[in-house]
């Protein structure tokens, strides 16, 4: 899992968190120390998120707190099993249609590729 480093200015402390990939951070929010932020999670415009982040979530507020998932939970399950982040770019690029679709059939019959 990356790691990211973010250098407060003010105090000049350096604060370490774990991101997963494509996880989308709002402007302005704030991630305290060894805090996890799930795939696919959604941290929206300053919040402060004080406890881990599940995937494909959408978290918000002071202390950040779950607004909504993204998916269905049967969808969640079928991508952090398939994590097509970790493909090569050509696989990706192939099957854009079935990952850009609702079709959670289409996306079940990708987890044997």
């Amino acid at each position: 899992m990356p790691i990211k480093l973010i250098v407060n200015p003010s105090t000049c402390i350096i604060e370490v968190f774990y991101v997963s990939i494509y996880s989308g951070q709002g402007h302005n929010a704030t991630i305290m120390p060894g805090v996890n932020v799930g795939d696919g999670a959604i941290i929206a415009t300053n919040a402060v998120v004080t406890k881990d982040v599940p995937p494909f979530s959408i978290v918000g507020g002071n202390p950040a707190k779950l607004i909504r998932y993204r998916f269905d939970e049967e969808t969640i399950d079928i991508l952090n099993t398939i994590k097509w982040w970790d493909w090569k770019i050509e696989k990706i690029t192939d099957l854009i249609p079935v990952l850009t679709s609702n079709n959670t059939n289409a996306l079940k019959k990708l987890i044997k590729t």
